[in-house]
Formats: C-alpha cells, sequence, structure tokens
C-alpha cells in the first residue's frame, strides 16, 4: 500500500528557473480510529491567486465526504467549500480562513484597494419545479477585518438578474471603480454582464451575447464550459473572449468605454473551445485556445494571424491553461498528455521555447492552474494535482505554489 501512495504523488523534478513548494494536500483512504472506521474522500478544486501588500493568497475549494462506520452500522456526511491559504511572500507561516462553506467552483479572486473579493457559485435547491439554480455569489473580506461578508449576486428574480445562474464559464474583474462579473448563463447559454453601481450598491443586470441583437451580435449557444471565458481589463477598455459553440469560433465582446461591439475573434470556423486564456502583450489583446478536433493550442491577437504553438504528437490544453505577461514575453502554463504534464512556453513573436515543469505519475492529472505578478514583480503560479492509488482507488490531492523570480532577483520562499 505505501509502495502505491507513494507511486501516486507527483513528481517534484521541476525546472532550476522555478521554485516549488507544497501549500496543501488531502488524501482520500480509509483511517482506522479507536471506536470507528472513516473512510474520506477528498478533492481540490482549480485555484485561484491573489495578493494584498506582502502576502499570496490562494483560494480553493474542498469537496470532501466521509463514511464512518461503528459496530456494523455505517453513517455518510459531506462537506464542501472554499478555503484562502495567505502567506507571507518572503516566507513564513500560513495561515487559512473559510470563506464560503457553502461556495462551489468556479471561483474569481482578487485584491482591490485592500478588500478582498471571491466570486464563486453556490447551488440552490430547486423551486417551483426549477431545476437546481448555480447561483452567484461575492464573498468580501474589508481592510484589516479577518470576517468574510457574503452577497448573492445573481440566480435570483427581479431587476434583470437571472433566475438560472451561472455556468463554470465565469470570471470577475475591477474596472470603472466596482466590480464587474462576465459568466455565461445557466441553461440559456448566453454571455451576462453583472456590475455593482457605486452610487446605489446594487447589482445591474444585462445580456451581452448569445440572443442576437445590433453591433455584431449573435443569437447562439456559448460554451459554458469550465475556463471557456477570460476577460482583459485596458485602461478604459474591456475585452471578454469567450466560446461560440454553434460557429464553433472564439467570440471578442470589445468595450471602447462607451459601447460594445462583438466580433468573430479567429475568423476561422472549426471546432473551437475550453480552455482559453487571454493576456494584454506589448498593448495588444491576446487569447489562447484550444482546437478540439487537432487537441492543439493556438493563439493569436486581435489584429495579427493565428498561430500554432503546441500539441504535435498529442493532446494539450484539455484540463488547464494560463497565460500571462512577464519579463518582456507570454509565458503560458498548459497540461500535457491528458493532464499529465505541466508545460511551460516562452512566447515573444514567431519564437517559442518550451519546457515541461513537471512530469506527474500515470495516475495523475493538473486539475487547474492560475498565474499572478506579486507586488515584488515575480512570477507566481498555484495548481493542484488529483493522483489515484490504482489499488485502493483512493486520491492524493496536493496544491502547489511556483515562484520565478523578476529578471534574476533573489526571491526565496
Amino acid at each position: 500500500m505505501a509502495a502505491a501512495l507513494l507511486a501516486a504523488i507527483p513528481s517534484l523534478a521541476f525546472a532550476q528557473s522555478f521554485q516549488f513548494q507544497q501549500l496543501d494536500s488531502y488524501y482520500s483512504g480509509t483511517y482506522p480510529y479507536y471506536t470507528a472506521d472513516v473512510t474520506k474522500h477528498a478533492l481540490l478544486s482549480r485555484p485561484g491567486l491573489s495578493f494584498k501588500d506582502d502576502r499570496f493568497d490562494v483560494t480553493y475549494g474542498k469537496s470532501e465526504s466521509v463514511t464512518t462506520c461503528e459496530a456494523g452500522s455505517c453513517h455518510s456526511g459531506s462537506t464542501s467549500g472554499f478555503i484562502q491559504l495567505s502567506k507571507p511572500l518572503s516566507g513564513g507561516a500560513a495561515s487559512t480562513t473559510v470563506v464560503d462553506a457553502l461556495g462551489s467552483a468556479p471561483l474569481t479572486a482578487f485584491t482591490d484597494a485592500g478588500f478582498r473579493n471571491v466570486f464563486h457559485v453556490r447551488y440552490a435547491s430547486p423551486v417551483l419545479g426549477f431545476p437546481k439554480i448555480n447561483q452567484l455569489w461575492q464573498a468580501w473580506q474589508a481592510p484589516n477585518s479577518s470576517t468574510w461578508n457574503h452577497l448573492l449576486v445573481d440566480g435570483t428574480t427581479g431587476g434583470g438578474a437571472s433566475i438560472f445562474g451561472s455556468t463554470a464559464a465565469m470570471q470577475a474583474v475591477r474596472y470603472g471603480g466596482t466590480n464587474h462579473v462576465f459568466y455565461i448563463e445557466a441553461g440559456l447559454l448566453r454571455l451576462r454582464h453583472v456590475w455593482r453601481d457605486p452610487n446605489t450598491s446594487t447589482w445591474l443586470y444585462e445580456v451581452l451575447d448569445g440572443d442576437g441583437g445590433p453591433n455584431g451580435r449573435l443569437d447562439v449557444n456559448l460554451s459554458g464550459a469550465a475556463q471557456a471565458l477570460s476577460v482583459l481589463v485596458d485602461g478604459n477598455q474591456l475585452h471578454v473572449f469567450y466560446v461560440d459553440e454553434t460557429n464553433g469560433d472564439v467570440r471578442r465582446a470589445f468595450y471602447d468605454g462607451s459601447n460594445w461591439s462583438f466580433h468573430f475573434h479567429s475568423g476561422i470556423l472549426r471546432r473551437l473551445g475550453a480552455p482559453i486564456s487571454a493576456v494584454m502583450f506589448q498593448g495588444t489583446p491576446h487569447v489562447f485556445y484550444r482546437d478540439l478536433d487537432s487537441l492543439d493550442l493556438l493563439y493569436n491577437s486581435v489584429s495579427g494571424p493565428e498561430q500554432f504553438l503546441d500539441g504535435v504528437g498529442g493532446s494539450v490544453a484539455s484540463r488547464a491553461l494560463s497565460a500571462i505577461a512577464f519579463d518582456g514575453k507570454m509565458h503560458v502554463f498548459y497540461d500535457d498528455a491528458n493532464g499529465r504534464y505541466l508545460r511551460h512556453a516562452e512566447v515573444l513573436y514567431f519564437n517559442h521555447t518550451f519546457s515541461t515543469l513537471s512530469d506527474f505519475s500515470a495516475s495523475a492529472t493538473l486539475a487547474g492552474i492560475d498565474t499572478g505578478i506579486d507586488y515584488q514583480g515575480h512570477l507566481n503560479l498555484v495548481y493542484t494535482v488529483n493522483s489515484m492509488d490504482t489499488y485502493s482507488s483512493n486520491y492524493f490531492t496536493r496544491l502547489i505554489h511556483g515562484r520565478r523570480c523578476h529578471s534574476g532577483v533573489p526571491c526565496p520562499f
């Protein structure tokens, strides 16, 4: 059993330019106690990375089911929710808090003006014959406070809200002094936009695309898959990238500070899909996405031709993808060979360099990844890996943090 468990733990044989540390782990198995046996099945979700002052915060979900057996009688229960782990950038002990005991994926985490924000989904019970509702919620924490507050954003009635709530395609950003959330509506599969009116402290709603209308809007089905939507803020402009399942393309909603317009991004209609990740590089939006037929990873800018990045000889970016600008290049992190490898590509115009940061065991998969630049200018990534013990079918899940120093400046954990 011990040998099988060790085989299921992903390797930490990383490239030398990155430093890595394990932040958290969960093991699913049967634990003998004095009075009962407890069987636990736990998994971690895709993490969200954010920064506050001299600390980095990682928000992630834990789904756990527990069965307790005593004297031939067994009882089952389950827990889920989001926790946030916070740790000093310069090293030191980590602290954890419960963000929302009812929270579920997907999530977006960011800090603005000292306020920690986490936007996520809660699953609400059916009402009057409606299906289960994926309510959209905000958890926020004020500066110098340890209390998490909770606001219902969507998944209710009245004022233009959606009774169906959000799919797994969702991202929140800070723009124009207030919070904005973009998401694909469950059931109707259209792009919705909700923002907080800073004057009245109420949520405002609109349908942006998928329901037809002017300025390039289409009546189509949009993808609600995880990571099927990515948002960029560029001064007073907004770029929202998302997947058009009807036409098999990536679309872009563009806000110029006054009006919205809508465009096919790649312009080559085929089966493009999630995950997608957008990054602002040298003043131009770029988006990375997956061809669902060739299983290749592709990208282009809003003004340039489509380019091939990776995929020869195997599937890429099937579960996780995150792109970020750092030290004069675009850096792209993604899974390879059905989630077994963590890949890193450095992109500068037509020049691409590649490395494999980790080779997990055959029974392991990369579950999710997020990236960010801390206040010291260093590149950070966090990701979760789920490994299965082939003998017991139990899971071992790990949360990993990696860092690459800015321009060779030392940045020890």
